[in-house]
C-alpha cells in the first residue's frame, strides 16, 4: 500500500499509465461493470480487469469484490472513488 513516506522515497511522478490505470477504475466504479466500462472506453472488459487487477496490485489493496458477472465496490474502493470525485470537483 502507498503511503507519504514510499511514494516520496520512489521521488517518482505518476506515470501515464499509472493515471490510465485511475482513470479506468474511476470509469468502472461509476458503471459498476466492466464491460461497460469498457465500452466506453473502446477496450474488452478483459483489459478493464487486468488494468483493475495491476492496480490493486499496486496498492496492495482490492477495490472491486467479484462475483459471477457482478462487481461491487469494496470499502477502500469507495474511499477512492469519493477521493477522485472529489478532486475532479
Amino acid at each position: 500500500m502507498y503511503t507519504q513516506d514510499n511514494v516520496i522515497s520512489k521521488n517518482k511522478l505518476l506515470s501515464s499509465f499509472q493515471l490510465s490505470k485511475m482513470h479506468t477504475f474511476e470509469v468502472a466504479a461509476r458503471h459498476c461493470s466492466f464491460s461497460l466500462a469498457a465500452e466506453e472506453l473502446s477496450m474488452t472488459p478483459s483489459a478493464i480487469s487486468h488494468r483493475i487487477n495491476a492496480l490493486e496490485n499496486e496498492l496492495g489493496i482490492l477495490l472491486f469484490k467479484r462475483s459471477h458477472r457482478k462487481i461491487e465496490l469494496t470499502n477502500e474502493g469507495e474511499i477512492g472513488r469519493a477521493v477522485q470525485q472529489e478532486c475532479r470537483d
